[in-house]
């Protein structure tokens, strides 16, 4: 299955890390270290995550660092 960094969702969906950051109670510091490796993510942040995009599936956003995730979905893509 294809899965996206958090940072990409952010960005389609038109919000800065200051706003993201503020809807989840974290610092903009705290935000973007969440962004750079999803495994940070607690399960409050990530209720809060869902609600601020829109509900978005969470298996979506990958549970790691933004390098493993391009290299899962290269794997990904060449099983296909």
């Amino acid at each position: 299955m294809f899965q996206i960094m958090l940072r990409c969702v952010r960005e389609s969906c038109g919000y800065s890390i200051i706003e993201a950051a503020l809807h989840c109670d974290l610092s903009a510091d705290e935000y973007e270290l969440i962004e750079n490796d999803a495994s940070l993510l607690t399960a409050d942040i990530m209720v809060k995550i869902k609600k601020l995009y829109n509900n978005i599936p969470l298996e979506l956003i990958y549970p790691g660092e933004e390098m493993d995730c391009i290299r899962y979905n290269r794997h990904a893509s060449e099983l296909n």
